[in-house]
């Protein structure tokens, strides 16, 4: 992508980075507020982890945000589509206070 090359965007990306990358998800056909949805989401947490389903990490996999959010995604088709999200206590045994 041209774009990416140019004196004008790496000078925005060092300034705005928000502005940049909305302006590379526009030009690839994304929503704008992608870059914006994900740094929301992600900003708040203190402790990301990712862990298999199933007795396989074939079948999919889940992403827990500070133990009290995850992200489902299994495997389809050889490739990892996003199921949904729930809310829970995902603490081990042996953290919890």
């Amino acid at each position: 992508m041209q774009l990416l090359d140019s004196k004008w965007f790496r000078s925005l990306l060092g300034s705005s980075p928000m502005d940049a990358f909305s302006l590379v998800a526009q030009t690839s056909g994304l929503p704008d507020n992608l870059a914006d949805s994900a740094e929301d989401l992600f900003r708040w947490a203190k402790r990301i982890e990712i862990q298999p389903l199933g007795p396989k990490a074939e079948d999919g996999w889940i992403m827990i945000l500070d133990q009290k959010f995850s992200l489902w995604f299994y495997r389809q088709d050889g490739r990892l589509t996003y199921d949904g999200f729930e809310f829970g206590d995902y603490a081990r045994e042996d953290e919890r206070i």
